[in-house]
């Protein structure tokens, strides 16, 4: 059984044993405690595949995994950039795929479920405004 077919993975543990899978360039990532770890699965619904393409999508420099869709890609190299991006050379695509590896808009609104988050399409925790209604 092939671990991709036209950059789609079907298998993520073969994927990650395979030749295709990028090396490791952040190794605190593939390295955190058993504590965190766990916390992040927990986040993920206890998903292992999710938590694998997740993991795999911050420990590699351009390499990434739709968590939608499963599409194997290079992202644009942002993610030592997104702080220093003052002048917006990237579009919210490139960082969203620098930052979580979800390819497009559509795999970021499949994957939650909903449009009503597209605000948070393309931004780092710190620049999503959360606007709180007291009723």
């Amino acid at each position: 059984m092939s671990s991709s077919t036209e950059n789609f993975i079907n298998d993520i543990n073969a994927f990650l044993t395979s030749s295709q899978a990028a090396p490791i360039v952040h190794s605190e990532w593939v390295n955190l405690s058993r504590k965190m770890k766990k916390a992040i699965r927990q986040q993920m619904g206890n998903d292992e595949d999710l938590f694998q393409i997740f993991i795999y999508n911050k420990s590699r420099s351009i390499d990434r995994i739709c968590p939608q869709c499963r599409k194997h890609y290079s992202a644009v190299n942002t993610l030592n950039n997104i702080e220093t991006d003052q002048n917006g050379l990237y579009t919210k695509g490139q960082l969203e795929q620098s930052l979580s590896g979800i390819c497009s808009l559509e795999c970021f609104q499949a994957l939650n479920g909903s449009d009503v988050l597209n605000d948070w399409f393309g931004k780092v925790a710190d620049k999503v405004c959360i606007i709180q209604r007291f009723n």
